[in-house]
């Protein structure tokens, strides 16, 4: 009687975690429906602004940073929250890759649980908490943008690179942040007209380039994000899927000790039976 209550006690322990595991899995699946969304808008804006640069560009080059006289910084955006998997692994192995090829890299990280791995090493400069849902996004970006401003005012200017994951499992990606407009295309529809401004160029080309930072930071964020939900999905699917077979293993056992508590039940009474005969 009592192993069978301690299987059955630990029965409906798992049960109420496999009930939260699925509240969280259900969440995580709304986040990334949500995310995507916004994601395929911010891609468009992203588009359209590299679009206007290159034409822009083509007919009023302006001057930029070489990019190897400026000392790299590296924006890693990892997770805010757990059960991702090896979200955060990945980006510190390449980080260190990325740290093994460029001694004078500066890091700065991104999310509470990439940060905790990062504590104490001497080329993170800056560890700031990520979004861990859609509306915290901006919060995460002015963040970021406050950080490089900070180190521009102290180092220079740098180059600056972010380094995220990428949705649907298609493992990492980097994208230039600064210098800005460093591979852009020649514009796919090249007009013979330069553009009409209404602006000095140089002033333009500042604006501009503000315009475009922050709206290529939001869509690493959004990128990310979307991974970082991927992954939560599919790893609490597959911890709930371990939980059932675990469950499903007690209940036989819970079953198994329950028939031996009835044939000894029966055993009982037909001794006592032929005690008293």
């Amino acid at each position: 009687m009592t192993r069978r209550r301690a299987v059955q006690g630990h029965l409906a322990t798992m049960g109420e975690i496999r009930g939260i595991m699925g509240a969280m899995k259900n969440l995580a699946f709304a986040e990334h429906r949500k995310v995507g969304r916004r994601l395929e808008a911010q891609g468009r804006v992203v588009r359209g602004i590299e679009a206007a640069a290159a034409d822009f560009l083509a007919f009023y080059p302006q001057p930029v940073p070489d990019p190897a006289t400026l000392a790299p910084v590296l924006v890693v955006v990892g997770s805010e929250r757990g059960f991702c998997g090896d979200f955060n692994q990945a980006l510190l192995r390449e980080g260190d890759d990325r740290l093994a090829a460029e001694p004078a890299l500066r890091v700065v990280a991104v999310g509470y649980k990439l940060g905790a791995r990062l504590v104490g090493r001497p080329e993170v400069v800056g560890s700031l908490d990520g979004a861990g849902v859609a509306e915290e996004v901006d919060r995460a970006l002015s963040a970021v943008v406050a950080a490089l401003r900070g180190l521009e005012e102290s180092h220079g200017p740098s180059r600056v690179t972010a380094l995220h994951n990428q949705p649907e499992g298609e493992g990492l990606a980097e994208r230039a942040l600064f210098p800005p407009f460093a591979a852009l295309p020649p514009p796919t529809e090249p007009n013979g007209f330069p553009p009409i401004v209404h602006l000095d160029p140089p002033d333009l080309f500042a604006g501009l380039v503000d315009h475009y930072l922050l709206a290529a930071l939001t869509d690493v964020f959004l990128a990310s994000l979307l991974a970082e939900n991927d992954r939560r999905v599919r790893h609490l699917e597959g911890a709930i899927r371990r939980l059932d077979e675990r469950r499903r293993e007690l209940t036989l056992q819970a079953n198994a000790l329950r028939r031996e508590e009835i044939t000894e039940e029966i055993e009982m009474i037909l001794l006592n039976v032929e005690a008293g005969a």
